[in-house]
């Protein structure tokens, strides 16, 4: 997956997504890598993402720290 706003390959490291050996991200507004949606991972930390009920769960939790709601999201 890509960062939407640098364009580089964003891969997950943790919590959160690196890009080019490092969290931030230069062209993004709150400077840290934001995925382009796919449907299938968080935006925010990179995880797959899986319907629970009414939640989406990755990595085991329905947190996401990556993220500013705090929940993983498919779209920003």
């Amino acid at each position: 997956m890509n960062c939407k706003y640098c364009g580089k390959e964003a891969k997950n490291s943790g919590s959160m997504l690196m890009a080019g050996g490092t969290s931030t991200c230069q062209a993004s507004p709150s400077k840290k890598h934001i995925a382009v949606p796919n449907g299938k991972n968080c935006v925010f930390c990179g995880r797959e993402a899986k319907n629970s009920g009414s939640m989406l769960m990755a990595g085991g939790t329905s947190t996401c720290s990556a993220s500013p709601s705090k929940k993983h999201q498919l779209a920003d």
